[in-house]
């Protein structure tokens, strides 16, 4: 197996993974904006980013953006062929998740030379230094966690479910996950991975297990991290993992923990990270609270002008058969706007050529069959797609 070694000698470097699919490449140029940002000359930054399919001038735009940062490194690798196909085979995958999402259980066994790292989500914006993070003192936890705070509070209230479950969250956590407590579930999408303990204990074959137990998890990596760490998480701050989408938060008051509720005030006051987990984000809906800190960082990048044009596209509806959020099918949206076009042509054309008056009456009319025949020719082209 391939061995690795960190990009920068001593105790002050902070090994940082996030992974995500070149459709995501925009969003994790923010985040990385973001940690560019808030970084401090005394500490170096070893940044993995575990991708398969970034082009090379994609890579080099970001390389870019550290030019003039010699104590931040990134590093590009495609990690999915450090999981074997067998094991592959036997992840539980979905429309919503990819192979990236289980990067996070089978780094300590790839990347031996680090004692301890960080992963980060590509969806979130970094406002405090992550050395902050990185050197909290978690004793001898093999993760540091915050609370899942939506998935609590619904376990409290006792009648929601999760989605194509069939029981409540309540049930889901306690019978399904097994978890001992509520409480204990947690958000994985900002670790603290102390990879000795990992190493030791044989994290990823435990979550490998718990696959095998539960079969379908219905939070995928999430679920299984907080079946084999629960009793080994050292609790992190909400503050560290803020998540945005609970936008007006005050009805979490009437069934969470008291303490718990306070965290979560406290830190969408001075969030240190900002995590913009589920369906709502701040690219498609940038009137939400929190969504201008993802702006600030997004203008700083060059990816900013592909997120304003992939806006336009989606708000344009073309979606529905496209590649995805940031890698549309441009030949499909070409054809579209052009029989749009067509359209409004053929209209104006037709109208004048009923204007008898006019001495131009049979040019324009020979130009509106020309356009018929034309919008007729697109509209074959977009039956394909």
């Amino acid at each position: 197996m391939k061995t690795f070694k960190p990009a920068f000698p001593g105790e002050k470097n902070i090994p940082v993974f996030f992974a995500c699919n070149r459709n995501y490449l925009p969003v994790f140029a923010a985040a990385f904006q973001s940690l560019i940002s808030c970084s401090h000359k005394e500490y170096t930054y070893d940044v993995w980013l575990l991708i398969a399919d970034a082009t090379e001038q994609e890579k080099h735009i970001l390389l870019q953006m550290i030019q003039g940062y010699p104590n931040i490194s990134l590093r590009f690798l495609n990690f999915a062929p450090f999981i074997p196909l067998e094991i592959q085979a036997k992840l539980y995958l979905s429309r919503y998740i990819s192979l990236e999402a289980y990067f996070r259980i089978f780094i300590p066994e790839v990347f031996l030379c680090y004692k301890k790292y960080l992963w980060l989500d590509s969806d979130i914006i970094i406002k405090e230094d992550v050395a902050q993070l990185y050197f909290l003192d978690i004793k001898d936890k093999w993760v540091a966690m915050a609370p899942n705070v939506w998935t609590i509070y619904a376990a409290y209230e006792g009648a929601i479910r999760p989605e194509g479950i069939g029981m409540t969250f309540k049930e889901y956590l306690l019978n399904f996950l097994e978890l001992k407590t509520m409480t204990h579930y947690c958000n994985d999408g900002i670790l603290i991975m102390n990879a000795e303990q990992l190493r030791k204990n044989n994290f990823s074959k435990l979550c490998l297990q718990a696959l095998e137990r539960i079969k379908k998890p219905n939070y995928w990596d999430q679920d299984l991290i907080n079946i084999v760490c629960e009793g080994h998480n050292y609790p992190l701050p909400l503050a560290w993992n803020h998540v945005w989408y609970i936008q007006e938060y005050e009805f979490l008051k009437e069934h969470l923990p008291k303490d718990l509720y306070e965290a979560y005030h406290n830190a969408r006051q001075h969030p240190k990270i900002i995590h913009y987990a589920g369906s709502i984000k701040p690219w498609i809906t940038p009137n939400k609270w929190l969504a201008d800190d993802f702006w600030t960082e997004a203008r700083k990048t060059p990816f900013y002008p592909t997120i304003i044009l992939n806006n336009t596209v989606k708000r344009l509806g073309f979606y529905t058969k496209n590649k995805g959020p940031f890698n549309p099918d441009w030949q499909l949206i070409y054809q579209v706007l052009r029989l749009t076009y067509l359209k409004k042509l053929y209209l104006k054309y037709k109208l004048q050529s009923n204007w008898r008056l006019s001495k131009k009456w049979p040019l324009y009319k020979k130009y509106a069959q020309n356009i018929k025949e034309a919008i007729k020719k697109t509209q074959q082209v977009l039956q394909k797609y």
